[in-house]
């Protein structure tokens, strides 16, 4: 086909009709002539539309487009799927986006990302970087998991392999409209889908606790209170810039209940110090060890949150079956209870390697 018959789709938003007809609202690339040379700031302004179409099905509403458009929709650039949150809790989304695991267009690489309120109301928050909506809500994805230890980015493919381990829950990020001027999309947690049906969602804190029980956290900081109760009384806190951190997961099944040891090293630099004082190698040591008690502290609490609603969304019975198939089979009826049984050790190793200032040496040898 020529390009010009063609319109390029850079986001889809799913949603249901009072009707509990499938709507969807697609946000296209719009091809506009640039002047060379042209200064000022970025303009998205005709830079893209949305069209919107409903249907029973997925595959007829996209089949419509072109009633709209006049072109036939081109799915292979595809940045981002925005699922509303109403649809997502009466829905198993693995089955609306059926049609693009079969399709040969849709790429695996698309995000996936569930909306606080109805998913097509975002395609008209303007980008402030971007070229589209669809691109700036796809960076808040990719920056926020690399920089920020507070996001976890979901593919297509990510969501497929998390609903077909054996544990059946899959997380997705959770994204909201801010009231700020001007108005932006916010990553505010994830959303928890056990079966592929939302039910929970997780806050940035605790997405930070599950990264680093999953030994997926790749950077960030970690914050941990003053000492002192003038400081804790104005809930003052410290950072520590994470530079490397390391979990390992030892467990034994054989034990009833089961143990599950987690082994967490953590390197960094030290990012803020109002409230502590570190001129001796002493000093050092007690920070090295507080900071290691509200790190072992957190993720307790977060463990107890997970274990209290029986959702093992650090999938503890994923490390079972590759262990142990058979006794994964023995268990799997019955794994929300014995996981809200397990036995969860937990240690954590503390090392700061530098102060962050310019001047004084190093705290640690090469």
């Amino acid at each position: 086909m020529e390009l010009t018959d063609l319109a390029y789709v850079m986001g889809l938003s799913i949603d249901q009709t009072n009707e509990g007809e499938i709507e969807l609202t697609t946000h296209m690339y719009s091809p506009t002539p640039t002047i060379g040379a042209q200064g000022g700031g970025v303009n998205t302004e005709g830079k893209y539309f949305s069209v919107k179409t409903t249907d029973d099905s997925v595959f007829e509403a996209i089949r419509d487009i072109p009633l709209h458009v006049g072109r036939k929709a081109q799915w292979s650039h595809m940045r981002v799927i925005l699922i509303g949150e109403e649809f997502a809790r009466e829905h198993d989304i693995s089955d609306v986006l059926d049609f693009f695991y079969r399709d040969h267009e849709p790429r695996f690489k698309t995000y996936v990302v569930i909306t606080q309120g109805r998913a097509s109301e975002y395609w008209g928050v303007r980008p402030f970087i971007e070229k589209t909506t669809a691109q700036q809500i796809r960076m808040i994805q990719e920056s926020g998991t690399a920089f920020s230890g507070k996001a976890r980015e979901t593919r297509m493919l990510d969501l497929a392999l998390q609903l077909n381990y054996p544990v059946k829950i899959a997380t997705v990020p959770y994204i909201e409209r801010s009231d700020q001027t001007p108005e932006s999309v916010v990553n505010t947690g994830l959303a928890i889908l056990p079966d592929g049906k939302m039910f929970d969602r997780l806050s940035t804190a605790d997405v930070h606790n599950l990264l680093i029980l999953t030994d997926e956290y790749l950077s960030g900081t970690i914050e941990y209170p003053c000492k002192g109760e003038e400081y804790k009384q104005k809930n003052r806190k410290d950072s520590l810039e994470v530079t490397q951190l390391k979990t390992k997961v030892t467990s034994n099944f054989s034990e009833t209940p089961p143990t599950i040891h987690f082994s967490t090293k953590v390197q960094g630099h030290l990012g803020e110090l109002q409230c502590w004082t570190m001129a001796t190698d002493e000093e050092r040591q007690e920070l090295q060890a507080h900071i290691e008690n509200s790190i072992k502290t957190q993720l307790g609490a977060f463990i107890k949150y997970l274990q209290d609603e029986k959702l093992d969304v650090i999938g503890i019975g994923n490390i079972l079956y590759r262990k142990d198939p058979k006794q994964w089979k023995q268990h799997e009826d019955n794994w929300e209870q014995i996981f809200s049984e397990i036995n969860f050790e937990i240690d954590v190793e503390v090392i700061i390697i530098s102060t962050g200032m310019t001047t004084g040496d190093d705290l640690t040898e090469e």
